[in-house]
């Protein structure tokens, strides 16, 4: 599935076309330092994830890429499907050298409509580190609310960390 913005499209991750692309572009150490992979990340595990995610009923991953260069800019998602309670968490990230350029809100303003018109989801959720202040923005912009803090809610390099809980309805995405 592809859908099409303005200046970048999302089309659906799969292990046969995106593997070696994602594998480079999480290899590189800055892209590494931000998210939560696994210091020994092997083409091996990329793969096993990938095709968890493509056989996955409850997970849709989508690469985001520039139209006019075909260029690899991040990855967007929504995972966790929970259909008797209908909602979806959100997941993304746009690679560094492409941040500032409006992609993260084009891409996640192309998954939201995915999510609620064709999933048709109730409600689209999102977990932030409180130190992530790009997506803390992007949650604000595109004005999703604030319902609170989830205490000690992730565990990663050995502690326990705080995380932000933001939700956005299909009502609220309808009325926009």
């Amino acid at each position: 599935m592809t859908i099409k913005g303005k200046h970048i499209y999302i089309t659906s991750c799969t292990v046969q076309r995106h593997l070696v692309e994602l594998f480079y572009a999480f290899s590189q150490m800055e892209i590494k330092n931000l998210v939560f992979f696994s210091k020994n990340l092997t083409l091996t595990r990329q793969r096993e994830y990938l095709s968890r995610m493509e056989e996955s009923p409850t997970d849709h991953l989508f690469v985001i890429k520039e139209i006019e260069t075909e260029q690899l800019v991040g990855t967007i998602g929504l995972h966790e499907h929970d259909v008797h309670h209908n909602n979806i968490r959100y997941g993304g990230m746009v690679f560094p050298g492409y941040k500032g350029k409006g992609y993260g809100y084009e891409a996640t303003r192309l998954i939201l409509g995915y999510a609620f018109n064709e999933l048709k989801v109730n409600k689209v959720y999102i977990n932030a580190f409180p130190t992530n202040d790009n997506l803390i923005a992007l949650c604000a912009k595109l004005c999703f609310r604030f319902d609170g803090i989830l205490r000690e809610h992730y565990f990663l390099n050995g502690k326990y960390h705080d995380m932000y809980h933001f939700t956005k309805l299909r009502k609220e995405w309808k009325n926009e």
